[in-house]
């Protein structure tokens, strides 16, 4: 269940959240409706605790790996919906977010990866903390996952996304537009 067709709901959550941000009505109806959303968040955040405190892989299987991307969408439109200078706001525009929010796909690309290699060629096994070692190993395979991201954001997304923001322009649904849409 790890496929792009299995996946494809967090997918298509992410980019109506996408077009939400970048149509004016949408925005707008959002914007307007934060409680409806903070209620669903509410109810979304409680389902998780099944998951998290007694899961045995069939609950996520079932309804799992699409409950955590709603939890996440709802959240991510509250955060984009929230006025400016709120707590809410303020939490999730810390520099530190931001810049792990910038190279957050290679870093889920890398992650396995990476931790995979390390714990490979120091245990020959695959990944698994069994004390201060293999939980160093992979500390160590996490700052090479980071190090990873960071250079593909410079030398890969960076200049495409660059090159895609000159040749498409778009309207956006915000005045001024804020800097995650």
């Amino acid at each position: 269940v790890t496929l792009l067709p299995c996946r494809a709901d967090a997918l298509a959550l992410g980019v109506l959240v996408a077009m939400a941000c970048r149509n004016r009505r949408a925005w707008t109806w959002l914007a307007d409706h934060r409680g409806h959303a903070q209620s669903l968040l509410l109810v979304l955040g409680l389902g998780l605790w099944p998951l998290a405190l007694r899961d045995t892989g069939r609950l996520m299987a079932s309804v799992g790996f699409t409950w955590l991307p709603a939890f996440y969408a709802t959240l991510l439109v509250l955060v984009i919906t929230s006025p400016r200078l709120t707590p809410t706001s303020n939490f999730f525009s810390h520099g530190a977010l931001v810049r792990m929010g910038t190279v957050s796909y290679a870093v889920y690309i890398f992650h396995m990866g990476a931790n995979a290699v390390a714990h490979g060629y120091v245990f020959g096994h695959l990944p698994a903390i069994r004390g201060w070692e293999s939980f160093g190993i992979t500390v160590l395979a996490l700052m090479a996952t980071l190090l990873l991201a960071a250079l593909s954001w410079r030398v890969l997304e960076r200049p495409l996304v660059r090159r895609a923001h000159l040749r498409f322009r778009y309207e956006t649904a915000t005045d001024p537009q804020p800097a995650w849409c």
